[in-house]
């Protein structure tokens, strides 16, 4: 929404983090940010997961947050 970055920006950059593994998890019913845009990001990463559950945007919903500690661990 132009808050932070330049549109685009980290899909523009996103060569810079092939050699990092990236793990995204997505709320099915975001609303804030849109599932579409995980996809795409994820799609365009050569070293990502894509985890999407049951929720929407905050990281204290049940299967997102236990996605989360499952990853960490």
């Amino acid at each position: 929404n132009s808050c932070f970055i330049e549109q685009d920006f980290i899909l523009q950059n996103v060569d810079k983090l092939d050699t990092i593994p990236v793990t995204l998890i997505h709320g099915v019913n975001d609303s804030i940010c849109p599932l579409i845009y995980a996809q795409e990001l994820h799609a365009r990463l050569n070293n990502s997961i894509l985890y999407i559950e049951e929720g929407g945007h905050s990281d204290s919903e049940p299967a997102i947050e236990n996605r989360i500690i499952q990853v960490l661990r």
